[in-house]
């Protein structure tokens, strides 16, 4: 039987695993690694592991999550920093966020995650709830970063949000797009994206 932790070693431990499985989702992913992989990284014996995740796919779910929470709370600073300007804040500060937001994700563990079919999988072996709420605090991220536009009025906000995966997704196919023209498409679409959103009385950003 797997020994109880302390609160101290419990959060040194799950920040371990949390740690080994964002590294593995640019290394296998979470097809091929097994329980015992994970553990083992955590100093723990595989049997502990269940003390934390009732599956390796729920860790590796949580990894997104915490990569999505702290995207939020980045936009949500240099949002708010663009709002305390003089000038307070404009659509094409919304959209120069996003755009500084999908560069530093291209860079992450997500595109490989993405290309790899990782999040396929992980969508096929967890609970309808747990990806109900994953939607619904995709959900509350888009109102949370839009909310501050002033006069935006009323918008699809589940729409918009899924607009902006869908801007994301062009990271598998940035050969069919063409190198040179990759980084330009994406930028048009996030800032023709925001435009949409304000109305055709903003124009292009």
């Amino acid at each position: 039987m797997a020994r109880a932790f302390s609160g101290g070693e419990r959060g040194r431990i799950d920040g371990k695993l949390r740690e080994e499985a964002e590294r593995r989702f640019g290394s296998g992913g979470c097809r091929k690694t097994t329980v015992d992989e994970l553990a083992k990284a955590a100093g723990i014996s595989k049997g502990a592991f269940y003390l934390f995740y009732p599956s390796k796919e729920a860790l590796f779910y949580r990894v997104l999550m915490d990569y999505h929470a702290r995207v939020r709370t980045v936009l949500i600073e240099r949002i708010d920093a663009a709002a305390a300007c003089p000038e307070g804040l404009r659509p094409s500060d919304i959209a120069d966020a996003l755009v500084l937001a999908f560069r530093e994700a291209e860079s992450s563990f997500l595109p490989a995650s993405l290309a790899d079919g990782e999040l396929e999988y992980l969508s096929s072996r967890l609970d309808e709830s747990v990806l109900a709420s994953h939607r619904a605090e995709d959900g509350d991220m888009v109102t949370a970063v839009f909310s501050r536009l002033p006069g935006l009025g009323e918008t699809d906000m589940p729409f918009w949000g899924a607009m902006l995966r869908g801007i994301f997704t062009l990271t598998l196919h940035r050969r069919e797009i063409g190198e040179p023209y990759y980084d330009r498409v994406v930028e048009t679409m996030i800032r023709q994206t925001v435009a949409a959103m304000t109305g055709p009385k903003e124009g292009a950003l």
